[in-house]
């Protein structure tokens, strides 16, 4: 199971960094190699550095940190990204919105996976993906009233 968590989360921060070709050009790996990571039905796996170089890459392209994601949840914990700058009316309004439409989302997953009268296992993960997106927002929000400052962090899952 963790080896699938790692695949797809690799898999999500090559396609962040800009896909095989632009990963292997920044990292100087040739793009073969790079596809074996990339491939679901291939057992191998980039090095923990070369890890933490994807999720660079990633978010040097807009993109979140998948791979400290994944290995945040294996761990029963949440990882992201605060937000930059202090908060003003305007910005807490905003991630207020986002808040609220994010546990928006965690009920609307929710009612689709009851539908059925179960819950099946893409669905709690559909679930557990709306509540890591909820926590995120409300620690973002967080750190604009208090006005952290901004850094990676880690949160004990709940």
């Amino acid at each position: 199971m963790a080896r699938g968590i790692w695949k797809l989360a690799v898999r999500r921060a090559i396609h962040a960094a800009g896909g095989i070709e632009a990963v292997a050009a920044s990292l100087g790996y040739s793009k073969t190699h790079v596809g074996r990571w990339n491939n679901l039905n291939d057992a191998d796996l980039p090095g923990r550095d070369i890890r933490i170089q994807l999720d660079e890459l990633a978010m040097a392209n807009g993109g979140k940190a998948e791979i400290l994601q994944a290995q945040a949840r294996m761990l029963g914990h949440v990882a992201f990204c605060l937000p930059e700058g202090f908060g003003d009316a305007e910005r807490l309004t905003i991630q207020l919105s986002t808040a609220t439409a994010r546990f928006g989302a965690i009920a609307s997953a929710v009612v689709d996976a009851l539908s059925d009268g179960a819950i099946d296992a893409r669905e709690e993960g559909a679930i557990a993906q709306r509540i890591d997106e909820a926590l995120a927002a409300l620690v973002q929000l967080r750190a604009l009233v208090i006005e952290e400052e901004p850094r990676l962090q880690a949160v004990k899952g709940i």
